[in-house]
């Protein structure tokens, strides 16, 4: 009796990808058309739409010398015509010209006339890719069969609001072209789908290191089996991001090369596990109902490529901003005085006795004073820092601590002397003690956001595994648990 095939149980139905990326590539190799827009003084003018790296712009020409200068206006809605596909320029930045009326315009978005935001449908968006974004040692991925003619793994899954959403990295050519693709197979508003896109691409972005933005194409459906779009267009989304640090990577090889017989140990045992398809979830759901996490990731991740002079403090800020999510209502715990009755009291009295001498205190002073009373009972910043931590049940080794408390110097300015070298500290140390801060700093974020999410296993130890570059070495595994 023949074997049973086995199925992959994330393998979905035929995706089909192959036109959405022809229309991507085809308006990538620039458009001739015309505009028809009476605010330039003309109607079917010759045009030309034209992609370079960044972005879109237009050129067209009013074929005689022009009596007025249009530099510098914006064009709201005008409308481009190719072939038999009448498009929709949101907004056209006129920025150049010359004698003879040849203009050039730069554009944030276009679409197809006819689609509006405001109408459900199903969606898909596409982002061109500079290089593959590798989920297999970040992720738990799923397999997805594309009518590019092949299956692969290369697919994630994140559910938010009860609603799959789909990632897949897609490719095509030779040498071949990468693209991410995001979608989701219920019926929603243009807008709804891309905040949760939008949630899912952060989500990647911070664990696989690989934030893809720059062009954004999106794709509108009539039919669930959203094989040919009904409405298509362009928008400009932030730039793409990527950092060479990751919080998680489950082959100990591509860390560990000079401890192979470690490395190998954890491989055999099977220790290092990626993220979850759930815990990815928890990830997107939190990216995608809070403004302020979303906001610290992507700080996270531009800290991430910011020298060493602000590296440390971006990672400090982020760590501040993280301890209050976490924290939440539990904020108010760490007061050292707990009862808010009484600290209203304590604070009323200590102004009271203030007022009393008031007359001898300058108005400057004194609004110092009382703007310190109304801070009296605020949680100091080493405790604020480590509550998170505490919260969640992660023990602090004493270099964690050391850097915790260093906060301060960073937002006034200082490097810290984690070697204690003194005032004869060369350039080269004191760049090492931003590297050795921003690395350890960056671990604990990973530890506490992770954790935070459900996440169980192991993460990078950063500080470790570069120890050679920040000049201290460490008695501490290669990897910590959670």
């Amino acid at each position: 009796m023949k074997k049973k095939e086995h199925i992959p149980t994330y393998l979905k139905p035929l995706l089909f990808h192959k036109k959405p990326l022809e229309i991507v590539e085809y308006f990538r190799k620039n458009v001739n058309g015309k505009i028809n827009k009476k605010s330039l003084l003309a109607t079917d003018l010759n045009s030309k739409l034209i992609h370079n790296n960044k972005g879109y712009k237009l050129t067209f020409s009013l074929n005689r010398p022009i009596t007025s200068n249009l530099v510098g206006e914006v064009i709201k809605k005008v409308e481009f015509i190719e072939k038999k596909d009448t498009f929709i320029i949101d907004s056209l930045f006129l920025n150049s010209t010359n004698l003879d009326g040849d203009y050039e315009g730069a554009i944030n978005a276009f679409y197809s006339k006819g689609f509006t935001v405001k109408q459900a449908y199903y969606h898909r968006l596409i982002i061109p890719l500079e290089k593959e974004i590798a989920f297999h040692f970040n992720l738990e991925d799923c397999t997805f069969n594309t009518d590019l003619g092949y299956v692969s793994r290369t697919g994630v899954k994140a559910l938010i609001n009860s609603e799959t959403i789909y990632a897949n990295v897609i490719h095509q050519g030779s040498p071949k072209r990468y693209y991410l693709s995001i979608e989701s197979q219920l019926k929603q508003t243009f807008e709804e789908f891309s905040d949760k896109a939008f949630a899912v691409q952060k989500g990647i972005g911070y664990l696989c290191g690989h934030l893809a933005g720059g062009e954004g194409y999106f794709f509108v459906y009539s039919k669930q089996k959203m094989e040919i779009p009904k409405y298509y267009g362009y928008h400009d989304i932030r730039p793409p991001i990527r950092s060479i640090y990751t919080p998680l990577h489950t082959n100990p090889y591509g860390y560990l090369d000079k401890k192979k017989n470690l490395a190998e140990k954890y491989y055999k045992n099977k220790t290092l596990q990626p993220v979850s398809f759930h815990q990815f979830s928890i990830l997107c759901q939190r990216l995608y109902d809070s403004l302020e996490f979303s906001s610290a990731i992507l700080l996270m991740l531009e800290s991430c490529l910011a020298t060493l002079l602000f590296m440390p403090g971006g990672f400090a800020i982020v760590l501040e901003n993280l301890s209050d999510i976490i924290m939440a209502d539990d904020k108010l715990k760490l007061a050292p005085i707990k009862d808010k009755n009484l600290s209203k009291t304590i604070r009323k009295e200590c102004t009271d006795v203030v007022q009393k001498y008031s007359a001898s205190i300058s108005s400057e002073d004194l609004k110092v004073l009382l703007g310190r009373i109304e801070q009296i009972n605020q949680t100091t910043n080493k405790e604020r820092l480590r509550a998170p931590f505490k919260k969640l049940g992660i023990s602090l080794l004493p270099e964690d601590i050391k850097v915790l408390e260093s906060r301060n110097d960073f937002l006034h300015g200082r490097v810290p002397d984690f070697t204690n070298e003194g005032a004869t500290r060369s350039l080269d140390r004191i760049n090492q003690d931003l590297y050795y801060a921003s690395m350890r700093f960056y671990t604990l974020l990973n530890m506490l956001i992770l954790k935070w999410i459900g996440f169980d296993n192991y993460v990078l130890n950063h500080p470790k595994i570069r120890e050679i570059q920040c000049g201290i070495k460490l008695k501490e595994d290669y990897y910590r648990k959670l």
